[in-house]
């Protein structure tokens, strides 16, 4: 689950952590998730003094100390939404990429401070850390579908390879569409495959 507070947020963190009496060096702002709302789901924020180093992550932002519990990070909770997992060996058949995107207008419209506050936390860095984070509980949502007994494929590298091959005709419709709009799908392609060689792993 990846987590990010701005500096102006972490401010306020701060000032509630005194208004409720707590040392700001010992308590930590604890965010959970609970169920219930519109999505199954809904956010929770505590204050903490005391963590479980087993079952908790705990990171730092702007001087306030942000705990997630295991369960929460993994709120999707793929493992016990499915009995059967495929797991390819080498490169996979893609590449998830996740957008954070905001309508160029809104931020137009955006005070100057708030403008100052999305791009100081937005770019490289976040991506990094993002990406980071993301990849990190890889491994504990495997050992949670592990415990469940769901049933786990893998495949060798001659049947990933097969599966490569059956997915071929998406790329070139894909390519069909960008031809017809005068874009250079290939292009993109071999530029988005040379990127992914070159921060694999």
């Amino acid at each position: 689950m990846a987590l990010a507070i701005t500096e102006r947020a972490a401010a306020e963190v701060k000032n509630f952590f005194k208004e409720q009496e707590y040392d700001e060096t010992n308590a930590l702002l604890r965010v959970g998730i609970i169920s219930g709302g519109c999505s199954g789901l809904n956010y929770s924020l505590n204050i903490e003094t005391e963590v479980d180093a087993e079952k908790d992550k705990v990171t730092e932002h702007h001087g306030v100390r942000v705990v997630v519990d295991r369960k929460s990070a993994l709120s999707l909770k793929v493992p016990e939404l499915v009995d059967n997992h495929t797991e390819f060996t080498g490169n996979m058949l893609y590449t998830v990429t996740f957008v954070l995107a905001m309508n160029k207008d809104k931020y137009a419209a955006l005070p100057d401070d708030l403008k100052a506050a999305f791009d100081s936390n937005s770019g490289l860095a976040f991506s990094v850390f993002a990406g980071g984070t993301m990849a990190e509980y890889d491994g504990p949502a495997r050992d949670i579908a592990v415990e469940r007994g769901n049933n786990i494929v893998t495949l060798s590298a001659e049947e990933s390879a097969r599966w490569a091959d059956v997915a071929a005709p998406v790329y070139d419709q894909w390519l069909a569409e960008m031809a017809d709009r005068g874009i250079d799908g290939q292009a993109l392609i071999d530029q988005a495959r040379a990127l992914m060689a070159d921060f694999d792993g």
